[in-house]
């Protein structure tokens, strides 16, 4: 399944991505969520090296984590998604469910 896949624009935040769901790669879906300008954090319990080169450089939590851990990184993704507001093509980005990740 593909982010694509759904009609119209999204109605999401931001995303944590599990990079391996039942043996298939998350990667189309994080490309589709880079192109809509929403936030993501990739899950792996690899290291950075076993990413793709273009997902490298995005924020990652390493498996197994901790609620803090979860917590910090929506919190900063959230807060990045607050300073994005208006920016995407789809129009405002809904950052009313990232005021209770603080």
């Amino acid at each position: 399944m593909h982010l694509s896949d759904f009609r119209g624009p999204p109605q999401l935040d931001g995303a944590i991505l599990d990079v391996t769901l039942r043996g298939e790669f998350v990667y189309p879906v994080a490309e589709e969520l880079i192109i809509r300008n929403i936030p993501f954090v990739l899950a792996s319990g690899y290291g950075a090296w076993a990413l793709p080169e273009a997902f490298r450089d995005r924020p990652r939590l390493t498996k197994p984590f901790t609620g803090r851990q979860l917590q910090e990184q929506v919190v900063a993704m959230c807060s990045g998604a607050q300073s994005n507001v208006g920016t995407r093509d789809q129009g405002p980005i809904s950052t009313h469910n990232c005021s209770d990740a603080q």
